[in-house]
């Protein structure tokens, strides 16, 4: 998926054939893969990466819902306020 301004478009291979890969993966990890898929059955086949309800991640709600309380809780970055059930607001 590419996001432009919030909006998002499918990209579904990468910029050159050359730049395909093939990952291997431990089974623990396809083992987490399977749970995932089994929690959020209704996201699309070809999506692992999905939110809580099987849409497209956007960057921005990843960047404010988890990525900057998280430094905050590191003592990385200022302080957040819970809003909330796993809902946090970046206080400046």
């Amino acid at each position: 998926m590419i996001e432009v301004d919030g909006h998002l478009s499918d990209k579904p291979y990468p910029k050159s054939a050359r730049s395909r890969r093939t990952v291997p993966l431990s089974p623990f990890l396809r083992q987490a893969l399977r749970r995932r898929r089994e929690l959020v059955a209704h996201a699309p086949a070809d999506q692992v990466f999905t939110n809580y309800e099987g849409g497209s991640l956007l960057r921005s709600n990843f960047r404010r819902q988890v990525w900057r309380p998280s430094l905050v809780r590191a003592g990385l970055l200022g302080a957040v306020t819970e809003v909330g059930p796993s809902r946090f607001r970046h206080l400046a």
